[in-house]
């Protein structure tokens, strides 16, 4: 059985995905031993050459990590993943996958690593002990130069860039924000970050392509985002780049403060505008909303990945769900990459 092609994501904690493209790439979830996953037709044929990877990290695996073939699902290997305690991916324009958590041999503190494509271990693994005890709670790659951003969830809420491949000592930007939630670079090297106040209220900020501190940015996502997201980051919110605009994807509520249960999955683009960022559109996937879930837009593909303990496919930016891959159980958290092959 059949998939439908593949998008991209990010994640956190116990179960995260990369997916590997001939063409094009992104990052995942895992599959269980004996899981039957759902096929469905390929809303986009790819040929043999461009068959993509599917990377998968979480608690469905033996050895909590497993690369498949997308999008028939069959196991093509099995490892263990550094660090251990993974919790968010993201990938560069070489295929290569980072892979981003916390490194529990040393005392839980942030780590990343680099896994070139279709590789089972790591080229490269950074554990930062500058930072105190805490998780690197998400990556991102800036497109302009390679440079790899970690958002480090520790006492000092920071943000450490890398030189490619996670080469040298980086260069740390301190946030004043409580929580930091998730960062994504634009097509022209700028880095949002997104993060909870003190009162959990969504606060966004910017570090300009060759800036030296992060500036304070006003985001207005309208009346119908839920108000209060909550102590840490339940809803899932993250920041994109989806080829055209900057994106926030997290929840909708049709009522002000309205109850979960009447919430949609929502994908909010930006218009920004010197220091404010405020809605474009908004984006509504046709499930019902999911806590936790993860994302991935792949632009090259029109299509956005959804991930909590399966992985749906959704038509970017109609909203309609074209594929599903059932792996095997639920999990807290999962994370997707879908970066360019070699």
């Amino acid at each position: 059985m059949m998939l439908s092609r593949f998008g991209r994501l990010t994640v956190r904690c116990s179960i995260a995905a990369a997916l590997l493209a001939g063409c094009g790439g992104s990052q995942p979830p895992i599959g269980a031993p004996g899981a039957n996953p759902q096929t469905y037709a390929l809303a986009h044929q790819l040929s043999n050459s461009d068959q993509p990877l599917l990377y998968v990290f979480g608690s469905y695996g033996s050895s909590n990590g497993k690369i498949l073939d997308y999008p028939s699902g069959t196991t093509v290997s099995e490892f263990v993943p550094k660090p251990s305690e993974f919790v968010r991916t993201c990938s560069d324009s070489e295929g290569n996958v980072y892979l981003a958590g916390a490194d529990e041999t040393s005392g839980e503190y942030p780590a990343i690593s680099e896994y070139t494509y279709g590789a089972t271990s790591p080229s490269n693994y950074v554990v930062v002990t500058s930072q105190e005890y805490g998780d690197a709670v998400g990556c991102s790659v800036d497109p302009t130069t390679g440079n790899i951003a970690m958002i480090a969830e520790v006492p000092e809420k920071a943000v450490d860039v890398f030189a490619p491949q996670l080469q040298g000592t980086p260069q740390t930007f301190d946030s004043s924000m409580p929580w930091l939630l998730s960062a994504g670079y634009d097509n022209s090297g700028n880095l949002f970050l997104l993060g909870l106040s003190g009162h959990y209220q969504l606060e966004f900020a910017e570090l300009p392509k060759g800036g030296s501190s992060f500036e304070a940015m006003s985001l207005d996502l309208g009346s119908h985002a839920p108000n209060k997201p909550g102590d840490g980051n339940d809803i899932g919110w993250t920041v994109e780049w989806d080829g055209q605009y900057v994106t926030i994807e997290g929840a909708y509520s049709p009522k002000h403060n309205g109850k979960p249960k009447t919430w949609k999955q929502a994908i909010y683009r930006l218009n920004i505008s010197g220091s404010a960022a405020t809605v474009a559109q908004t984006i509504f996937l046709r499930q019902p909303f999911v806590f936790n879930a993860a994302y991935w837009i792949t632009p090259t593909l029109n299509s956005i990945l959804v991930t909590k303990g399966s992985v749906r496919e959704f038509d970017y930016p109609g909203g309609r769900r074209i594929g599903k891959l059932q792996l095997g159980g639920q999990s807290d958290l999962s994370t997707i990459a879908l970066p360019p092959s070699r």
